[in-house]
């Protein structure tokens, strides 16, 4: 059972009753999948009268992972009655009801419809991460809620953005989501002078020697080292089962939802490398472990001066303390 199932019956309280909504909990309670169900519920309550429920992602495949994943829950037709647009896929018609899309996506429909009057609930989900889509819909959906009194924004964030959330919507009720119990076990590891990929290989495969169970999911900083990292293990250790997870993977994030046993003979256990991705919109049940290499890549850009090109520098930088730690119930914070 989710920790957000606990708020369940104030939520619904609230979204009969009230324009705005504010949902404050830590990442992995369960926020992003079972939110969007509730809000198709009430619409369905009124049988649609007021239009469909989006709900919002910043990253696109995130989009496309939950619309796989809710409709699996729900037992329903991806591409039917929930389906997901991305920029350069539609899989949604008319019938449509629950449409996961990116925060970029619903900013464009909105230079053509500004009152969005096909939907009767908005999702904006991972609020926190501030991209300039989501900051600009959290503002002209303000406004559009004017002219349409009838239409439901739920804002799901992190605690971090809580106060600036309140301040822009001091009238929002807000719906806090209780914590992961019981608290993660924290490890802290050195530098070492192998890099990061190795290190953090060396301390996947001691892990999975001590047999506690539960999946693993790796957090390095970039793709390439995402890349390194699942050849070398899978070389070294044939009884896992790598899987990468970044925007390149398109479809096959479906596999981090579909029911996993270890086959006899084959491998016995999950590990999912990944980078800022996962922490902003994915949570999988099975993971027990993290390994954080505390780094991601960040691009840096500018001119030099009049008439020249821009340049762009990527450079590797520390991660805010803490980020992944609720993700899962034994924690490896790896540094190197």
């Amino acid at each position: 059972r989710l920790p957000v199932w606990a708020a369940r019956p104030a939520f619904l309280h609230h979204l009969r009753r009230r324009p705005r909504l504010l949902v404050v909990g830590p990442p992995g309670a369960g926020k992003s999948t079972q939110v969007p169900q509730w809000c198709a519920e009430y619409a369905l309550s009124l049988q649609f009268a007021h239009g469909q429920v989006v709900c919002t992602q910043p990253h696109s495949l995130a989009a496309l992972s939950l619309a796989l994943r809710v409709a699996d829950e729900m037992d329903l037709n991806v591409g039917h009655e929930v389906g997901y647009c991305l920029p350069y896929e539609d899989c949604c018609i008319s019938e449509t009801l629950l449409r996961f899309c990116s925060d970029e996506v619903l900013l464009r429909e909105m230079t053509s419809d500004p009152l969005l009057r096909q939907y009767g609930v908005v999702v904006l989900d991972e609020a926190q991460e501030r991209t300039v889509a989501t900051d600009l819909l959290l503002g002209l959906l303000k406004d559009a809620q004017r002219q349409r009194p009838e239409l439901r924004l739920v804002v799901l964030t992190e605690p971090s953005l809580e106060e600036s959330l309140r301040r822009l919507y001091p009238d929002a009720p807000l719906v806090r989501v209780p914590p992961l119990s019981p608290p993660p076990c924290l490890i802290y590891r050195e530098p070492s002078p192998q890099g990061r990929v190795p290190a953090a290989c060396q301390a996947v495969l001691e892990l999975h020697q001590q047999e506690q169970a539960g999946d693993v999911m790796v957090f390095l900083a970039s793709e390439q080292e995402i890349q390194e990292c699942c050849e070398a293990l899978r070389l070294t250790a044939a009884s896992l089962e790598v899987l990468p997870l970044h925007p390149g993977v398109g479809r096959q994030v479906q596999k981090l939802y579909e029911m996993w046993e270890p086959p006899a003979g084959g491998p016995m256990r999950r590990v999912i490398v990944t980078h800022w991705l996962a922490d902003a919109a994915f949570s999988v049940g099975t993971v027990r472990h993290v390994i954080d290499t505390g780094l991601e890549l960040r691009s840096v850009s500018g001119r030099v001066g009049v008439g020249e090109g821009p340049w762009v520098l990527l450079l590797t930088c520390p991660l805010p303390f803490p980020l992944p730690l609720e993700l899962a119930l034994c924690v490896w914070w790896l540094r190197c």
